[in-house]
């Protein structure tokens, strides 16, 4: 049955006139997860963190006049330390 459904995507079904959230993947994990609205609601929630956190990871780095950290900057440092 997972076959002929949506793959890797989650799709709203309907189910005794309520709406029931189903994720298929018959290829990778073979696995099909369910829900209602409610999970549905906090998988979307945790895909948002998700998404943020690779674009702030993929977010260049401002490093001002610190530039970043070399082999170089660091006998910088020590020669300044007290």
């Amino acid at each position: 049955m997972a076959k002929t459904l949506t793959q890797r995507k989650v799709v709203p079904h309907d189910k005794d006139g309520k709406n029931v959230y189903i994720f298929a993947d018959a290829e990778f994990c073979k696995c099909l997860y369910a829900g209602n609205q409610e999970t549905n609601q906090r998988y979307q929630s945790l895909l948002v963190k998700q998404n943020v956190a690779e674009m702030n990871e993929d977010a260049p780095m401002d490093w001002g006049m610190w530039g970043p950290y070399s082999r170089d900057s660091q006998k910088v440092f020590d020669a300044h330390c007290i």
